[in-house]
């Protein structure tokens, strides 16, 4: 390196870099005005870099120039890479009705409800992902992973988010590790780094095309029963049964439907076949509610 510094008086030769947006480095030996002083012309090819081989310098240019600044894009990828494809822990999950109307019809989802402790967290850490009514699944699957529907206002489907920790009802642990390890990530990679997609591969977007409203359940005449899958079968028990059952992901009782059937009364007395006389539901601790 022969270059004549005294040619460049007024635009001194710089040696560091910047990252083009205020963010730079320049090597404080090439920033001393020592052209002619004692301690000559300061030769970087001569000098043992900082990687302690001479003339080499070495500078770990994704790092934030000041430490004390938090590098979001190293927590986004190291989030990605610790976290599993999402397409195993999603599985069994609904599909996001395409409008409000058929949320608020579906009993698959619920509005949901956030503690009021950090209702207001939430939703400042999702942004766009709850600017609108929500709509979550109202059951968890296997792997206590949910769905999220978020609405505009003239009520059409903004967004299906997948959550891997889904923050049910005002369950303290599950909305802290919703916050943790769902929402603290979309920060990370969405909002204060281009790096969203890393964030959606880790965490599905729903749409609403592979939804299908949910079967209708029938019970008719002696005791004809049509399912919610479409088929139908005749049942001519007599006594009390369990019609329906749903259960959670951890087999707690969720809903029961049960029937009790009698022997049908004609004119010339009781005959074999049988028919519903009554039925009760018991849905999630509330009180039965009999027919």
């Amino acid at each position: 390196m022969s270059w004549g510094p005294a040619q460049r008086v007024y635009h001194r030769a710089l040696i560091g870099y910047t990252n083009g947006e205020g963010i730079y480095f320049n090597d404080p030996q090439a920033l001393k005005n020592n052209t002619y002083g004692p301690g000559g012309i300061y030769r970087p090819d001569k000098v043992l870099g900082n990687t302690n081989k001479t003339g080499i310098w070495a500078y770990w240019l994704d790092a934030p120039a000041n430490p004390n600044v938090t590098n979001y894009q190293s927590k986004c990828w190291s989030w990605y890479y610790s976290e599993p494809d999402g397409s195993w822990w999603d599985v069994g999950l609904p599909s996001c009705p395409c409008l409000k109307s058929q949320a608020a019809k579906d009993y698959t989802f619920t509005p949901e409800i956030l503690p009021s402790t950090s209702k207001d967290l939430v939703m400042t850490l999702r942004r766009l992902q709850s600017n609108g009514t929500v709509f979550q699944s109202t059951l968890p699957n296997q792997y206590s992973a949910g769905r999220r529907c978020v609405y505009d206002a003239d009520g059409y489907l903004r967004g299906g988010f997948t959550d891997r920790y889904f923050a049910q009802d005002s369950y303290v642990n599950g909305i802290q590790d919703h916050i943790k390890k769902d929402l603290l990530p979309f920060l990370w990679c969405c909002t204060k780094s281009p790096l969203c997609h890393l964030y959606y591969e880790r965490r599905p977007l729903d749409t609403c095309t592979e939804y299908s409203s949910p079967g209708l359940g029938l019970v008719y005449g002696t005791l004809h029963f049509f399912m919610f899958d479409g088929q139908e079968y005749t049942f001519k028990g007599l006594g009390e049964f369990v019609i329906v059952r749903l259960s959670s992901a951890l087999g707690a009782n969720v809903f029961t439907l049960q029937g009790q059937t009698e022997r049908r009364l004609t004119d010339s007395g009781n005959t074999n076949s049988t028919a519903l006389v009554r039925v009760a539901a018991f849905y999630q601790g509330t009180l039965k509610v009999c027919d």
